[in-house]
């Protein structure tokens, strides 16, 4: 399932099922180091490690207290600290798209409705690899992920008002608060420059230590920061690190947007799963279960991974994160507002690779639910692919992306394990509760339904002839970028590459009938569109942001 270590020499034995590498090639020691390639894993959705990974034993650099920074040195003021000045009248905007996927709890759902009818009203041509633009106070503000810039551009014209080079990669778009344009970066700190001219407020190293690691090709922190700042009740929440089960874990900070200062922190790491004796109870029926690919025995659950075949709930990996208004959720865990580490799951946006990847491998699924995937009798990806499995159906709204407000839930599925078809949906959703009890997502059908069929309730579906790149909800409509799916038999990597284009689809979200379709250059980023002001804004893949609107 992962990598064991075994002690020839005593009994100091331990395994990594968070790290594993690909079916039937495994990983590779050599050089000193173990070399784990990526993978499509659909077993152990919450911790498993995604990436082309070199790993080393521990290092005594990183645990090292000499190289520890204090609370006192962590944040560094710039020229515009405390220079914010009266932030009243810039807030509140509710025609405004100020943070990844609109909001905290990462809807996708506008405050403002859209045209039908969209043309382009201006273009700017950026370059590199855009994260989705955010929109507030007259700003399109977005991010050249690999060259690490954040830049703002005036929203009526597209032109650049200022440019912003970050310390390392910045992943997704930043949020603006209160005049505040708030990010994290791959070199481990989170930034907070004045969003009318770029200036630096204040900086806040949100690593433990200034470390470095080379990762595709630059050079960054052991513990990088997305650049997607959760703010939540007044508070911006960040985490730094990758795994919890790497490098001392992840660290989460809430801290105070106008000043940088710590209000709360915390600590998650994961113990490795070490060799443990315990009674021998082999002979008691209790313990014993039929042999099949979930087995288990009373020893499963002593270990700190609490890992069966297909689940492991010990840990987790880095993630945007995501709120449901009350909690912070780091992937499948469950934060209180004072980043306190709760046993019970609750509903929230979740992905089972992680809401920044747009490769959409076949065992890759955004859930509006828990996470919980314990105890599940087959992989998570085959009961989605194939509802009723083994008498396990998925009972959440599940997609390659959706979008939901209170209500409803909209998105895309891609069609069973049929390749390259998709379906768009509608469903019910319940409100988000303080205090709600959360349910595996996994769960035996009811008995009026019909053995082995899907258990959720749409209200309608219609088969997607295209691939779904992005979805926004504006008004009484559902705003799609999408790209072919055809595949050339002279070209096949064409329409994956975006070389053959993509649309924009404007989509009733009352029945799913198509009302515009918009042609495309080239196709919009994954996640990557943004509605303000009666306008859409969107980042292609070609570097270019545009902004259309019916005038």
């Amino acid at each position: 399932r992962g990598i064991e270590m075994m002690d020839l020499a005593g009994a100091d034995h331990s395994r990594a099922n968070w790290v594993r590498g690909t079916c039937q090639y495994g990983v590779l020691p050599a050089n000193g180091l173990m070399y784990v390639p990526p993978n499509s894993c659909g077993c152990y959705m919450e911790s498993l490690l995604h990436g082309f990974y070199a790993l080393a034993a521990k290092q005594p650099a990183a645990e090292d207290p000499a190289r520890k920074v204090a609370d006192t040195d962590r944040l560094e003021k710039g020229p515009a600290y405390g220079q914010i000045g009266n932030r009243k009248p810039e807030i509140g905007n509710g025609g405004d798209w100020p943070s990844f996927r609109h909001d905290a709890l990462r809807s996708g759902v506008a405050g403002t409705a859209l045209p039908t009818q969209l043309k382009p009203a201006w273009q700017a041509d950026l370059g590199g690899n855009l994260t989705q633009p955010v929109v507030a106070d007259g700003k399109v503000l977005v991010a050249d992920t690999d060259a690490g810039a954040v830049l703002a551009l005036d929203a009526a014209t597209g032109r650049t008002l200022w440019r912003h080079l970050a310390g390392g990669r910045v992943d997704s778009p930043p949020t603006v608060h209160e005049g505040l344009v708030l990010f994290g970066s791959a070199d481990g700190r989170v930034t907070c420059l004045r969003l009318a001219d770029g200036a630096l407020a204040w900086r806040f190293l949100a690593a433990p230590a200034d470390l470095r690691a080379v990762a595709r090709e630059q050079v960054e922190s052991l513990w990088p920061v997305h650049g997607s700042v959760l703010v939540l009740n007044g508070l911006a929440y960040c985490s730094a690190g990758r795994s919890t089960w790497l490098d001392g874990g992840i660290d989460l900070y809430a801290l105070e947007p106008a000043t940088g200062k710590i209000v709360r922190k915390t600590r998650f790491e994961s113990p490795h799963p070490k060799f443990a004796e315990g009674k021998e109870q082999a002979s008691d029926k209790k313990y014993i279960q039929r042999i099949d690919q979930n087995t288990t025995d009373y020893k499963t659950f002593l270990q700190s991974d609490k890992s069966d075949s297909f689940s492991m709930a010990g840990g987790a990996n880095s993630d945007v994160l995501v709120s449901d208004g009350t909690n912070v959720f780091l992937h499948q865990v469950t934060f209180s507002p004072q980043l306190v580490k709760q046993d019970e799951m609750a509903p929230h946006l979740f992905s089972t690779s992680n809401l920044l990847d747009g490769v959409e491998n076949h065992r890759s699924h955004w859930v509006l639910g828990t996470g919980d995937f314990s105890r599940i009798s087959v992989a998570y990806s085959w009961i989605v692919n194939r509802p009723g499995r083994k008498g396990t159906a998925i009972a959440v709204p599940t997609g390659v992306v959706m979008v939901f407000d209170k209500d409803t839930v909209w998105g895309a599925q891609r069609q069973g394990d049929a390749n390259g078809k998709y379906r768009l949906f509608r469903q019910p959703n319940t409100p988000f509760a303080e205090n709600e009890k959360g349910l595996p997502d996994f769960r035996s059908p009811p008995k009026e339904k019909k053995a082995g069929g899907d258990i959720r309730d749409y209200a309608w579906q219609h088969d997607l002839p295209v691939r779904p790149r992005a979805m926004l909800k504006a008004g009484d409509h559902l705003y799609m970028g999408v790209m072919p799916v055809e595949v050339p038999t002279n070209d096949p990597h064409a329409a994956y590459e975006g070389r053959l284009g993509g649309k924009i689809w404007v989509v009733s979200a009352k029945d799913g009938s198509k009302v515009a379709e918009i042609d495309l250059p080239r196709p919009v980023v994954w996640d990557g569109m943004a509605a303000a002001g009666g306008r859409l804004y969107l980042a292609t893949t070609d570097g270019k942001v545009v902004c259309m609107t019916d005038r």
